[in-house]
């Protein structure tokens, strides 16, 4: 993991429904970052989804899982074909 980075997520092991949210290059949702408090000397989040545009009826939410690490991609399978893909 990037020892700089100010937050991270992992949901591999254990989270809640938003981890079954796929990855694509051309996102419905955003992803922020909202502050809910602190306990002692740590700042407590929830990362709330927006959506980015029109959402149809059925469709799957997805977001853009973003790059890891030192400016590394994460193994993710990108399976939209979207036209920025950057598979």
């Amino acid at each position: 993991l990037d020892e700089t980075a100010l937050l991270t997520v992992d949901s591999s092991a254990r989270g809640n429904v938003a981890r079954l949210i796929n990855h694509s290059c051309n996102p419905n949702l955003v992803v922020q970052a909202v502050l809910a408090g602190r306990a002692r000397s740590t700042v407590l989040y929830y990362l709330a989804m927006y959506a980015a545009r029109q959402i149809d009826t059925h469709e799957e939410l997805t977001i853009d899982y973003g790059t890891f690490g030192r400016g590394t991609r994460h193994n993710v399978t990108c399976m939209y074909g979207a036209e920025n893909c950057r598979r």
